[in-house]
């Protein structure tokens, strides 16, 4: 496996308050997840961490199912729910998170709040997770068109968190073939940069670190203010 992380705080921001985790085990399978914090200035990355340390708890004998993951992400609502209810500086705190296991040719995964999983393979760009949005669920609604989310202001308020204390995660499996790459980012990255931007990057020849450094010019010069963060893996 190839892999490579680009985190960079937004601007503006003291506190970059996302995490992220990558993870490759004896037997070849490998993790990889992605949070990006809300809430109070200390809360977010607080939550965002928490979520991290969870599933950093894992090893290769007990990831083989995404139903491992989502018992981890419950726990973590629940756990971070009790400490922002203890203590009035973590009030709101929460995270979001997208996690996905890769081994034996199938990926699973699971997902809360609006952190993205895509992947690219065989030159075409795959969304697996979807948003969990106001912007996008008035969009599968039909109040909205797809084309209006980006500036809509429903964009920011979350449907889903890890925190919220009833949290329900998503969670999915696919078949890949060797070659894949997988991409997770958080939202600071991918509501700054069009699908076709995003496949003329990773259909390149050139390094993860050159494609995640060539994503990150193009949302700065877009105006992303934002914390954001690109893990990147060729399995």
């Amino acid at each position: 496996m190839e892999s490579f992380a680009l985190s960079t705080i937004g601007l503006k921001r003291n506190e970059n308050q996302d995490r992220y985790l990558v993870k490759e085990f004896k037997d070849g399978t490998v993790l990889l997840a992605i949070a990006d914090g809300m809430g109070s200035s200390a809360g977010g990355g607080v939550a965002a961490q928490m979520v991290m340390d969870s599933l950093d708890t894992l090893d290769g004998r007990d990831i083989s199912s995404h139903s491992i993951m989502e018992k981890l992400v419950l726990e973590s609502d629940q756990a971070i729910s009790c400490k922002a209810s203890e203590d009035a500086c973590m009030e709101d705190m929460g995270a979001t998170l997208t996690a996905v296991v890769i081994k034996d040719g199938t990926a699973q995964w699971v997902h809360v709040g609006d952190s993205r999983l895509v992947a690219f393979e065989k030159g075409r760009l795959r969304f697996i997770t979807k948003d969990q949005n106001m912007a996008w669920f008035l969009a599968d609604e039909g109040e909205i068109a797809a084309s209006e989310v980006c500036g809509h202001p429903g964009l920011r308020l979350l449907d889903q968190c890890v925190g919220c204390g009833d949290c329900e995660p998503v969670t999915g499996a696919l078949e890949i073939s060797p070659g894949a790459l997988f991409m997770l980012t958080t939202d600071g990255v991918h509501d700054h940069i069009t699908p076709g931007a995003l496949a003329r990057i990773l259909a390149g020849e050139e390094s993860l670190e050159h494609k995640a450094r060539a994503v990150m010019e193009i949302i700065r010069k877009a105006g992303s203010t934002d914390d954001s963060t690109i893990v990147m893996a060729i399995i």
